[in-house]
Formats: structure tokens, sequence, C-alpha cells
């Protein structure tokens, strides 16, 4: 699951590239976004929901070489 458009006005940071989670649902997503993202980058309100996201699609020059084991449950981009 990819929350995309993370949105933060004024406060330009890697998350306005989105931030990749592996959950188990829509629930869990924002709950690992809460607990683990939000004390490293601050609150982001998120804009876009995306599941199934095929990480092949995503930024070649500055997502996927920046990208954590997207299999596993919890935050793959951006590395914290």
């Amino acid at each position: 699951m990819g929350l995309c458009g993370v949105n933060a006005p004024f406060c330009p940071s890697v998350l306005s590239l989105g931030c990749g989670v592996t959950a188990y649902d829509e629930e869990d997503a924002r709950h690992i976004f809460g607990s683990e993202v939000a004390p490293v980058f601050g609150n982001r309100e998120i804009c876009e929901i995306i599941e199934e996201i095929d990480v092949a699609t995503l930024d070649e020059a500055h997502v996927r070489p920046n990208t954590g084991v997207v299999s596993t449950r919890g935050v793959w981009f951006p590395l914290l």
C-alpha cells in the first residue's frame, strides 16, 4: 500500500515523493504512518492511498534506490 501525495504546505521533504507502507489494511497503514513516519517528519495529510502498488512504476532516480523491503509489514519508503 502506498500513501501517496503526503501533503505538508510550505514544508518540502522526502515525503513530497510519497510514503510506502506495507500493511494488513488501510487502518493498519495509517497506524504505521502515524507511529513510525509522523514522529520523524511531522504530521502530514494523506491525500491518496494506492493499494497493490507496482514498485517497478515508482521513480527510478529517487524512490526505488531508497526503498526498503516491500514484502515486510512496515515503512519501506522513505528508509527510516
